[in-house]
């Protein structure tokens, strides 16, 4: 999880299974549930950007991560270590980041419509394969980006704009 001050940690939250069987036989028989409400701390594990973080992902089945800030880059860590391997600096902030299922490209999208398709697969030296615009207006933002499962498709979407875009 990040914060607006550029903090990564995480909630050490228990999880319960549910099953969905009881459950839709509890409302059957008109059962109030019971909310249960768990203070959690936060625990901080670094500080990795110097403003909002506005995005997390995990780069494949590895310890690594790359994160983007409204300090207007992207970074990749190591987190076991907190150490930063790279950073990448835009003109403008980053607003949606996703990655491909093995972590090997990076997606991400700016404040301008702007999306970027980086080559991580050398954490060091992040490499720029790809620039695209989406948006006529520099005011609609990118603010999701999906991968699907099999790496074929990205779909990229904006809240100003009524329309998605699905790269293959």
């Amino acid at each position: 999880m990040g914060t607006t001050q550029g903090l990564i940690g995480v909630l050490g939250v228990e999880a319960e299974a549910i099953n969905e069987d009881e459950e839709n036989d509890d409302d059957q028989h008109g059962k109030d549930r019971e909310t249960k409400v768990i203070d959690t701390p936060f625990v901080e594990l670094g500080r990795y950007h110097t403003k909002k973080i506005n995005g997390i992902r995990e780069l494949g089945d590895t310890t690594q991560l790359i994160t983007i800030s409204e300090d207007q880059s992207a970074a990749i860590w190591e987190a076991t270590n907190f150490s930063q391997l790279a950073r990448i600096t835009f003109f403008s902030n980053p607003t949606a980041v996703d990655v491909s299922v093995d972590g090997q490209v990076a997606f991400i999208g700016s404040e301008k419509g702007v999306l970027r398709v980086f080559d991580v697969s050398n954490r060091a030296f992040p490499r720029l394969l790809k620039i695209f615009r989406f948006f006529e207006s520099e005011t609609m933002s990118i603010n999701q980006i999906r991968c699907s499962q099999d790496g074929k498709y990205v779909i990229i979407s904006s809240p100003e704009c009524d329309s998605i875009y699905i790269m293959s």
